[in-house]
C-alpha cells in the first residue's frame, strides 16, 4: 500500500489521467526512500532487526518506535529467547528508545538478535505528507536532468518539513 494514496496524488497534481499511475506509484515509492534516509523514520510500519555482541544497553534505530517482537541469542550453540521480564524499553532523551537489559544472561559472541516493529503506520503526519506529494511534484514535472526549461531544485519547503522529522537525540 502506498503511504501517499494516488487519488489524492492525482487531484493534487492536477492529473486526470490514469496512465500515469504506475509512474506515480514509482515516485512515491522513491519519495519514501527519501524521506526515511533524510529523516531517520520510518513510513508505513515495519519489522526490523537489531544485532549486538553481547547484552549491553543500547539505542533502538527504528522511529517511531512499535514494540519489541524478541530478542534470540545463542548460549552454547542452542538459539535462546530472552524473556520480557529481562528488559525494559525507556525514553531517556528525545525521541529515540532505549533498551535497557537486566539479566545476567551471556551470550555466544555477536549472536543476539533484537527483533522489533516500527513506524508510523497509516497515522503520517499530515506535514509528512505533505513534503512526499511536494517531492513526488517536484520529480513527475522534470523528469530530465537538464531540459531546455529553466530547472528548479527541490522546493524548500520540503527541506524544511523534512529537517523538522530528523530524529535527532543526545544519544544519537
Amino acid at each position: 500500500m502506498l503511504w501517499i494514496p494516488l487519488d489524492n496524488l492525482r487531484k493534487a497534481l492536477r492529473v486526470e489521467i490514469r496512465e500515469d499511475d504506475a509512474e506515480l506509484a514509482r515516485l512515491v515509492q522513491a519519495a519514501q526512500a527519501y524521506v526515511e534516509r533524510r529523516t531517520g523514520v520510518t513510513i508505513g510500519t515495519a519489522t526490523k532487526h537489531q544485532y549486538l555482541s553481547a547484552f549491553r544497553d543500547c539505542v533502538i534505530e527504528g522511529f517511531p518506535f512499535g514494540a519489541i517482537t524478541s530478542i534470540q541469542y545463542y548460549k552454547a550453540g542452542v538459539l535462546t529467547t530472552l524473556p520480557a521480564t529481562d528488559y525494559d524499553i525507556r525514553y531517556v532523551d528525545g525521541p529515540l528508545a532505549m533498551l535497557k537489559f537486566d539479566t545476567t544472561e551471556t551470550a555466544d559472541e555477536d549472536t543476539v538478535d533484537i527483533t522489533y516493529t516500527c513506524g508510523f503506520g497509516n497515522q503520517v503526519p499530515k506535514d509528512l505528507l505533505h513534503a512526499g506529494v511536494s517531492l513526488v511534484a517536484h520529480w513527475y514535472n522534470n523528469v530530465e536532468a537538464t531540459a531546455p526549461v529553466d530547472l528548479r531544485p527541490v522546493p524548500y519547503t520540503t527541506g524544511v518539513i523534512l529537517d523538522m522529522h530528523r530524529v535527532r537525540s543526545d544519544l544519537r
